[in-house]
């Protein structure tokens, strides 16, 4: 398929870190286009929302020449770049959803700050192609954002779900298969429970310990590895979790190493998620490629990806099917499971398909 020849590509993410850094690292590598990358640290994810548009306007030279792409993730108040930056107005603008504010857990509901809902609906606005990972993500943004612009006074922008969905698509976040290795689940040692989830709020630590907490009351002998990424502050039910659980603890804290990390996910039997957010799940995903069982809720993204026989309904069918899984791994199909994720969510199948959107073929002449 012949593209527009070698279109120069601005990338701009304001949160290089996880899902985020993976989609932008693995496009740049793939693609063999003339880049280049605006990134800031993955922390503090409100102020690089705020901030992020002045902070590049200001610092960064790359932002006078002239480019024919520009790719950003939703952290980006994009309009507002655009407006301060005027010659990248012209740039084929792709803004790429991993999360949406509209359902993005907090803390208290009080908390909710409506102006990060209205940045990524003007930013949608100011696009010319809108992308999701997925389709759970892509439906609450746009359900979320009518019931959302009722709130406002009139007159009210009542016409941008409907633009926002007529240049929207679902592209998910493509996942590389892991290394090979010898480390899988010694039958000499208890089954491993795992936790490669950030260690933040809303993962919800607090119903994964409390399940784990059942577990150990029931007799059920396990292992524990927490292994995601944490950062300066994390919830202190963790702190809690290392004392409870010392004599279960076999991996605790982030892994530096891939190697090490894709070790720990071998080793393991049953990756558990308790969030009450997931927009995809880039660390269930890894694990199951990893031969892992997963055991996730009946809500958010999971029920779009993996089937009813991984999904629970409430706390006591998670205990019950965590026991199971522990009890007996081998009733769970999860070699087809495990080659269904790597199909479709491989580079393979979606490298293509990115570039026709990024740089699609010019219109024929009649």
């Amino acid at each position: 398929m012949d593209h527009l020849e070698s279109p120069m590509i601005l990338f701009i993410e304001p949160f290089y870190g996880a899902s985020h850094r993976a989609l932008v690292d693995g496009l740049r590598e793939r693609l063999d286009l003339p880049s280049a990358l605006l990134s800031l640290p993955p922390w503090k994810w409100k102020w690089r929302m705020r901030a992020a548009a002045p902070v590049f306007h200001l610092t960064e030279p790359a932002l006078e020449h002239e480019y024919d792409v520009l790719f950003a993730s939703s952290f980006l108040n994009l309009a507002e770049l655009l407006g301060l930056r005027p010659n990248l107005r012209r740039a084929r603008k792709i803004l790429y959803f991993h999360e949406n504010q509209v359902i993005y857990p907090t803390l208290e509901d009080s908390e909710r700050d409506y102006h990060y809902i209205m940045t990524q609906i003007t930013s949608a606005l100011a696009a010319d192609q809108v992308l999701f990972n997925s389709e759970f993500n892509r439906s609450t943004f746009l359900d979320g954002i009518r019931t959302f612009l009722k709130r406002m006074p009139k007159p009210r922008p009542d016409t941008a779900p409907d633009i926002i969905a007529a240049k929207s698509q679902v592209f998910r976040v493509p996942i590389e298969a892991p290394p090979a290795s010898q480390a899988w689940p010694d039958s000499a040692k208890a089954p491993m429970i795992l936790w490669n989830h950030r260690w933040e709020h809303d993962k919800n630590p607090e119903d994964f310990f409390l399940l784990i907490r059942q577990l150990k009351a029931s007799g059920t002998p396990f292992r524990l590895a927490v292994i995601g990424e944490s950062y300066r502050y994390a919830p202190e039910v963790f702190g809690q979790a290392e004392k409870e659980f010392a004599d279960e603890i076999a991996y605790w804290g982030w892994r530096e190493s891939r190697e090490e990390y894709w070790s720990v996910l071998h080793e393991s039997q049953v990756v558990l998620s308790t969030a009450h957010q997931e927009f995809q799940g880039l660390s269930v995903m890894e694990a199951v490629t990893c031969a892992c069982i997963p055991l996730l809720p009946k809500r958010l993204v999971y029920p779009e990806i993996y089937p009813e026989e991984f999904l629970y309904s409430s706390p006591g069918d998670a205990l019950r099917k965590l026991r199971a899984m522990l009890a007996s791994p081998e009733q769970f199909d999860t070699e087809t499971l495990r080659s269904n994720i790597l199909d479709d969510f491989s580079w393979d199948l979606w490298l293509e398909r990115y570039r026709d959107i990024i740089c699609p073929c010019p219109d024929p002449i009649l």
